[in-house]
């Protein structure tokens, strides 16, 4: 973990929080969120991170408001509109969810490697189909 000194700590403590909320360990990733709040202005991994761990502890409004303060931050970070779109589908908003899944796509554009943009198209394509009924 992160030693909170170098170049690279804030986002290094950012992505441990991150691996935590993967892990369900929410305790722990708001421990660690906190920590990288401490280490200057939020970025916009930082607010995308925030969104998965109150997602994962059960408040979407709050999730959904990180992310509009991620896209906010950097309106070219692909990961806040993965999962904004997200968020839409799981509220049935299946237009606004297409529309930010095709906003990530366009930013991950070539870069797709070590992404799930096949998936996230393939997620697209059924979506539009079902839109489109």
């Amino acid at each position: 973990m992160s030693q909170e000194k170098g170049k690279y700590a804030k986002e290094a403590t950012i992505q441990a929080a991150d691996n935590y909320v993967s892990l369900n360990n929410t305790d722990k990733a708001r421990q660690v969120l906190e920590r990288a709040s401490t280490m200057g202005q939020p970025t916009a991994q930082y607010h995308t991170v925030r969104a998965r761990l109150l997602q994962a502890s059960g408040d979407d409004v709050g999730a959904q408001d990180a992310i509009k303060l991620a896209i906010n931050a950097d309106p070219a970070y692909a990961p806040a509109y993965l999962e904004n779109g997200l968020m839409y589908i799981k509220r049935d908003a299946l237009t606004e969810g297409v529309e930010q899944l095709d906003r990530y796509l366009s930013l991950v554009g070539e870069n797709a490697e070590g992404t799930q943009a096949k998936q996230i198209r393939e997620l697209v394509n059924q979506l539009q189909q079902t839109v489109n009924r």
